[in-house]
C-alpha cells in the first residue's frame, strides 16, 4: 500500500518545490492527491491479501485471544459498544485512522492554498466576469493589500479585461506567463496595479524548500574547521553554493583576469 502512495507524494513533492509553479496549480496538486489517498479506502481487501501472501499468515495476533470483559459497577447501565474483531478491527481501527488521517493533513495544507487562490484566480478568468463582479473582488484585493493598491486598480483591471483579448491563450494560462507577457510590452505603464498585483501573485511561495535548503547549506559550509567567517562571506559562499547550477555554466576566464590585474603586485626594480 505504501509504495504507490509514497510514489504520488514524492512525485507531487517535487513538482510542489518548482521554481515557477503557480497557486493554482498547487490547489490542483493538492486535490488530486487528497482524492487519490481517499480511493484507497475501497482497497483494504486488495492490500489485505497481498499482505497475508507476502507474510503467509491467515490470522491476525489477537485472533483467538479471549475478549476482556471490563467489570461493571451496579449503578452502571449494559454498554452497545461491539467489539470488533478480526478484518474489522484492522479495518477500523487502523486501515482508515491511517487513511483519513492522511487526507485530513492534506486538506489543511490545501485550504491555506486555496483562500489565497480564490482572491486572486479570477484574474485569469475576466473573459467570464462581467463589470460588477470584476470591482467586487477588485475591491476585496484593494482591502487586503492597501499598502500596494490603490483605488485605480478596480478601474484599471475593468479596462484591462478588454486587453485580455490582445494575448495569446499561451499569455493567458498561467499568472507567470502573464506577467512576462505584460512587463515586456508597451501597456506596463498603463496597468501598474495590475502588474503589482501579479508580481505579488508569483512572489507567494508554494513551499517552504528553498529556506530549508539554505539553511542545510550553512552547515556545510560553516563547520569547525572554518567557523570564524564574517557574514558578507559566509552570506556569498551560501549563494554560490544554492546557485551552483548557475555557476557551473559561468565563464570563469574574464573573472580570473581582472582579480588577477587588480591583486598584482609590481616589483621595483
Amino acid at each position: 500500500m505504501w509504495t504507490p502512495i509514497l510514489q504520488r507524494f514524492n512525485a507531487t513533492s517535487i513538482s510542489l518545490q518548482s521554481i515557477d509553479i503557480d497557486l493554482d496549480i498547487v490547489v490542483t496538486l493538492y486535490e488530486s492527491l487528497e482524492k487519490y489517498v481517499e480511493d484507497f479506502r475501497e482497497r483494504f481487501d486488495v492490500y489485505l491479501e497481498q499482505a497475508k501472501t507476502m507474510c503467509s499468515k491467515q490470522l491476525f495476533s489477537w485472533d483467538g485471544v479471549r475478549q476482556k470483559k471490563r467489570k461493571k459497577f451496579f449503578d452502571q447501565t449494559e454498554s452497545n459498544n461491539e467489539l470488533l474483531e478480526g478484518e474489522q478491527k484492522m479495518k477500523c481501527e487502523v486501515f482508515y485512522v491511517i487513511i483519513d488521517r492522511l487526507v485530513v493533513n492534506l486538506r489543511e495544507r490545501k485550504l491555506s492554498y486555496t483562500d489565497i487562490n480564490n482572491n486572486f484566480g479570477f484574474i485569469l478568468k475576466l473573459d467570464t466576469l462581467d463589470t460588477n463582479g470584476i470591482r467586487e473582488k477588485a475591491k476585496n484585493l484593494v482591502k487586503i493589500y492597501p499598502e500596494d493598491l490603490n483605488e485605480t486598480f478596480i478601474e484599471e483591471l475593468v479596462q484591462f479585461k478588454n486587453i485580455l483579448n490582445l494575448f495569446s491563450k499561451e499569455d493567458k494560462s498561467s499568472f507567470i506567463s502573464l506577467l512576462k507577457c505584460l512587463t515586456n510590452s508597451a501597456l506596463l505603464t498603463t496597468f501598474a496595479n495590475v502588474e503589482i498585483i501579479l508580481r505579488i501573485f508569483c512572489c507567494m511561495a508554494s513551499s517552504n524548500a528553498s529556506g530549508e535548503r539554505s539553511f542545510s547549506v550553512l552547515k556545510r559550509i560553516k563547520h569547525d574547521l572554518r567557523s570564524s567567517l564574517v557574514d558578507e562571506k559566509m552570506s556569498s559562499l551560501s549563494i554560490l553554493n544554492i546557485e551552483s547550477d548557475i555557476l557551473q555554466q559561468i565563464d570563469w576566464s574574464d573573472i580570473i583576469h581582472k582579480f588577477a590585474v587588480l591583486k598584482s603586485r609590481k616589483k621595483l626594480i
